[in-house]
């Protein structure tokens, strides 16, 4: 049972970490947007990129922890 119990805090934590992330990084697009500044706006896009390829990445290393395990 505890060690279920770390795997899903592990789980929470790490999108939990991404999606604060991405949040932020939301918030820094629409800022960037409402002044005007093509460049932030552009860097804030390539930051949810990178982040949802993390969330990728991520996901794809818990289902294989997921298959190894079952």
């Amino acid at each position: 049972m505890i060690d279920y119990t770390m795997d899903q805090a592990y789980k929470l934590g790490t999108y939990m970490a991404i999606a604060d992330m991405m949040r932020r990084e939301i918030r820094n697009h629409d800022a960037a947007q409402k002044a005007d500044d093509e460049f932030m706006a552009d860097w804030a896009v390539r930051n949810l990129r990178s982040l949802a390829d993390q969330l990728d990445a991520a996901e794809e290393k818990m289902k294989k922890e997921v298959d190894t395990i079952a």
